[in-house]
């Protein structure tokens, strides 16, 4: 019985460890499959972006803008139902192992917006946007690294469909 055990715990170990352990491994582990596009922004372009912005944005979207550690896009083709399946899948299980939780969810017309947030204490640490086309199967996942108030996490949901300063 004790050996049952073990091989079980053994191998809940083997698949907690198998799953990427942030957004940047999630996304980049798409980046050779067909019909994916993957782009990565790192802290230093985000410097870049940040100043480049004190010139065009607000105070607050300037400060926002500091406060990310990188942005990372997963985008998926349309009409590949069974790799969006693959990929709903995929996330789910990152979701899980990563402790992002579901935060809100917009359904307008043929689209689907969800967007999860990863909470350390009373600060989002990670967010990650997950729209889906229901009409062609297209999916667009983007990903938001750095520390977050509960403010800023407002702010971004607020300006749907405006630039927070290019993002």
């Amino acid at each position: 019985m004790k050996s049952l055990f073990v091989t079980v715990f053994c191998c809940c170990v083997l698949i907690v460890q198998a799953q990427p352990t942030n957004t940047k491994s999630f996304v980049k582990q798409y980046a050779k499959k067909e019909g994916f596009t993957v782009v990565s922004i790192n802290k230093a372009a985000m410097k870049i972006l940040s100043v480049m912005s004190k010139f065009s944005a607000r105070d607050d979207d300037t400060a926002m803008l500091s406060q990310v550690d990188g942005i990372y896009i997963l985008t998926l083709d349309a009409g590949k139902k069974d790799a969006v399946e693959v990929l709903e899948t995929d996330f789910a299980a990152f979701c899980t192992a990563n402790r992002y939780e579901k935060m809100i969810e917009v359904e307008e017309s043929s689209e689907l917006v969800n967007i999860y947030g990863k909470l350390e204490g009373e600060d989002v640490t990670g967010l990650i946007i997950w729209n889906t086309s229901l009409k062609d199967s297209s999916v667009n996942l983007v990903c938001l690294n750095g520390k977050f108030t509960s403010g800023d996490v407002e702010k971004i949901i607020s300006n749907r469909g405006k630039s927070i300063a290019g993002l």
